[in-house]
């Protein structure tokens, strides 16, 4: 067949709404106690007190006693989080543009906020947890994450309940999600906050019979209901891995985070992957170069730091750039520079100084690789884990002090621009908050550590 030989302009249609955005669903206030927020709407730092416990003694045959001495131990939330998600919009755009831009991109912003306070309050609590159901729990190595099956996924939550019953916390195992969260903690309601895949093996496990969870599912996350605790699925969980250096890396050798996982963006498969580099020089290096040092243990250091402040650049380290990772990237580390507490953590293993530990707040699940000379510098499979929550109601205290809200400021010239001012409006979201595990929360809060080397995927964490 011969081409059209018409050349014709066509009309061109544009929707007048953007296009759904499928956001994750934060699961925070199933575990949240939010009743101090009025003790500290002013101020930055809220105290509690808790006192020392006694012990029974035997009394003298005299009658004689021994006195004991108590006191008192002071515990503070302070509100360390001040996160904003802004954008600027030119004044003639505002008056071109045919779509609802302000409305939508606040809304966007307003979501992002409250998504980041999710995955801080997640990973929180499981660090504050009192009791943990590892792969020991269930007969097999302490301190290994556990090989989620069907034929163990009873068994995990049945160890939950037990680490609960163990700290002596007191609940109504018949208590179930309503809907309303004001009402639902008025009462130590147990609950639990698991990943998608987890709830993909509990399915499973119940032959595909949602109904034996409960009916109930809503936009909140609840799931249902099984083995007492009322279900949440979130992809907000944090994620924790250990990479061992048993031998210092050759020049060349890479480690990576995110590893597989494509986000299907206008149809195109974009790779995600980020991807560091050891070098034994620095010159010219490209950016994620991390310089090997000495030994082991002083190349461990390196690493640390670079993960730590991915961004900047250091005698060791030559940074990744910003602008030049995806959106999906960006929000793996986060940006603790521009103001308030980043997603992503390293730091050097307590008791082997040759390992990195890192902890990914929000990512559920990352899937890592290496490409290492030496046999022995690996990511260790049973230590990627998996973080799940089980517990009560008003089990870490959460103090949202301000915000999240959406102030329009007359726009300030863009920093380097050399212009004097800009005809158009900031649209500034931001809000301030505290978390905290209290020494009586403590023990309301189970943390399940599930293996990941299993699951290959990551929650979408972008749609552009």
């Amino acid at each position: 067949m011969n081409p059209n030989p018409n050349t014709l302009d066509f009309k061109q249609t544009w929707e007048e709404m953007y296009e759904i955005v499928h956001w994750k669903v934060p699961a925070y206030k199933a575990i949240a106690d939010e009743s101090f927020k009025d003790m500290l709407e002013k101020g930055q730092v809220l105290h509690r007190t808790f006192g020392s416990d006694f012990v029974v003694e035997n009394m003298g045959g005299d009658g004689g006693y021994n006195n004991q001495a108590w006191t008192d131990t002071d515990e503070t939330l302070t509100v360390n989080y001040v996160k904003d998600s802004s954008f600027y919009v030119k004044k003639l755009d505002k008056l071109q543009y045919d779509k609802p831009e302000q409305q939508h991109y606040a809304r966007q912003s307003m979501n992002a906020l409250f998504l980041q306070m999710d995955s801080d309050v997640l990973g929180t609590a499981f660090q504050g947890a009192g009791s943990v159901v590892d792969d020991g729990a269930l007969g097999g190595v302490p301190g290994n994450g556990i090989n989620l099956t069907v034929g163990n996924v009873m068994a995990v939550c049945a160890q939950a309940e037990q680490a609960l019953r163990l700290a002596n916390v007191i609940y109504d195992p018949s208590a179930q999600f309503t809907g309303d969260f004001k009402l639902d903690r008025t009462k130590n309601m147990p609950v639990a906050i698991i990943s998608a895949q987890f709830y993909s093996i509990l399915l499973q496990f119940l032959g595909g019979k949602t109904t034996e969870l409960g009916d109930n599912v809503s936009i909140s996350g609840y799931v249902g209901k099984y083995f007492g605790f009322n279900l949440y699925c979130s992809n907000n969980l944090a994620w924790t891995g250990q990479l061992s250096l048993a031998t210092n890396p050759t020049a060349g050798d890479t480690f990576s985070f995110l590893y597989g996982i494509n986000n299907v963006i206008g149809g195109t498969p974009v790779s995600q992957v980020i991807t560091f580099t050891m070098v034994s020089t620095l010159t010219a290096s490209a950016a994620g170069s991390i310089l090997i040092g000495g030994s082991a243990s002083a190349t461990v250091a390196n690493i640390v730091a670079a993960l730590n402040a991915p961004f900047t650049s250091s005698s060791t380290y030559n940074p990744l750039v910003y602008s030049s990772l995806t959106t999906t990237q960006k929000k793996f580390f986060g940006n603790p520079s521009n103001g308030g507490i980043g997603n992503f953590f390293a730091s050097v293993n307590g008791t082997t100084n040759t390992i990195v530990n890192v902890q990914s707040n929000g990512q559920g699940n990352v899937p890592v690789s290496q490409s290492m000379t030496a046999a022995g510098n690996v990511w260790t499979t049973t230590q990627q884990k998996q973080h799940c929550i089980f517990g009560v109601t008003k089990s870490i205290s959460v103090v949202l002090q301000y915000g999240p809200l959406l102030e329009i400021v007359q726009s300030n010239p863009a920093p380097g621009s050399g212009n004097s001012g800009r005809i158009g409006w900031d649209f500034v979201t931001w809000m301030t908050y505290g978390i905290k595990v209290f020494n009586d929360q403590s023990p309301m809060l189970v943390d399940v550590q599930i293996n990941t080397t299993q699951f290959t995927t990551n929650p979408v964490n972008t749609f552009v």
